[in-house]
């Protein structure tokens, strides 16, 4: 498991937002809050978005949350492992139709 300093020092390497190979934005605040999104959309005539979107008040439980062993690590974050955070009621889902 990484060290939290060495994530924070990563995300500061990136400018506090790392993007997944899924399109799953982690974003550093500070040097703590640390919140985890993705935003799905359709692009039909009536436009819906769906944003699935955690956050956690410390870098070491976003670590154990993903089970981060490497920095990069972070860019493998899936929308899957955000679906399993929902279904367990640790993380929210927002849905705005246009």
């Amino acid at each position: 498991m990484i060290k939290t300093s060495d994530l924070v020092q990563y995300f500061w390497i990136h400018s506090n937002l790392i993007t997944s190979q899924e399109g799953v934005e982690a974003a550093l605040h500070g040097d703590q809050l640390i919140e985890v999104s993705v935003m799905l959309r359709n692009h039909e005539e009536n436009e819906v978005r769906l944003q699935l979107r955690t956050s956690f008040t410390s870098p070491l439980r976003f670590i154990e949350a993903f089970n981060l062993q490497y920095p990069e690590d972070i860019k493998k974050i899936s929308i899957e492992s955000l679906m399993i955070l929902y279904k367990n009621g640790k993380a929210e889902l927002s849905i705005t139709e246009f």
